[in-house]
């Protein structure tokens, strides 16, 4: 398992991914600058089809990320962003909350998925945000990450069918948690 906190991906299928998401990225400029030539939509697809079709189409899937450790914040966005995800990053829950409630009224999360440390040195820890989140969006896809919670927390979030990662994690875990979670439409959260 490589550690999060590690920039360099050794797994080849997460590698080519990553790889792809950077051609399609490259690419997509190229082409909203004016600069992609004829062949660049063939381009496209072929590196749609290296990262397993898991390119989003339409819209990009939207993450936050919510840690109160900045390393972690940066490294987790290096690692999503590279597998075609949109990052968003918060360092406060309670800002992460007060977001979700503002777009409330639009009956629309603004995000996909939402990664929540459970400490978060608050006066919430991250459980508490997420349940407050729930209340606004019942059905939003939630990571807890947690490398410190107490077992009873941790218990309690498994429980209630939440996505439970311990800290650390590598890289590969990552992105197949988020994956799984993104896949798994029998379970909102």
């Amino acid at each position: 398992m490589i550690p999060l906190r590690e920039v360099e991906l050794e797994d080849p299928a997460v590698h080519l991914r990553a790889q792809a998401a950077d051609l399609v990225q490259d690419l997509e400029r190229a082409q909203m600058t004016g600069h992609g030539g004829a062949g660049g939509a063939g381009m496209a697809e072929m590196a749609d089809a290296m990262m397993g079709g898991t390119r989003p189409k339409a819209r990009p899937i939207t993450l936050l990320i919510v840690d109160d450790e900045p390393m972690l914040l940066r490294t987790g966005r290096r690692v999503l962003v590279r597998l075609g995800y949109q990052v968003e990053l918060m360092e406060s829950g309670m800002r992460a909350y007060e977001l979700f409630s503002r777009a409330a009224a639009s009956g629309q999360s603004p995000f996909d998925l939402v990664i929540m440390d459970m400490l978060l040195g608050e006066s919430l820890d991250g459980l508490q945000v997420i349940e407050r989140i729930h209340r606004l969006f019942p059905a939003q896809k939630v990571i807890v990450v947690s490398g410190h919670a107490p077992t009873e927390r941790a218990e309690l979030a498994v429980r209630r069918g939440l996505t439970w990662l311990g800290k650390p994690y590598g890289m590969e875990t990552l992105a197949q948690t988020v994956q799984r979670v993104l896949r798994d439409e029998s379970r909102p959260h």
